[in-house]
């Protein structure tokens, strides 16, 4: 249960959050995942519960979406019942 509520936390953080072509991916705490966050593939985030790693994939670009935390403008944003971006 505390992955899930991690999972909120970074959710709220996030441009796209509410988007259907967004996708989360959230892992603990652990030193290899050091190195991905190193080359940006990774987000790493402290929060209350400890440090969690995250990845933002967007299906609409198809890729991984760089610095998501910064992501300000999607020409792709689609929020459920809507044709795009606000």
């Amino acid at each position: 249960m505390a992955e899930s509520m991690n999972a909120q936390e970074i959710r709220k953080k996030l441009y796209c959050s509410d988007c259907k072509n967004c996708k989360l991916q959230v892992w603990d705490e652990s030193t290899k995942l050091d190195k991905l966050t190193n080359r940006g593939y990774m987000t790493e985030l402290r929060t209350d519960g400890g440090t969690v790693f995250f990845l933002v994939r967007c299906m609409w670009l198809k890729d991984n979406v760089i610095e998501p935390l910064k992501l300000r403008k999607c020409e792709g944003r689609q929020t459920k019942g809507d044709g795009g971006d606000e």
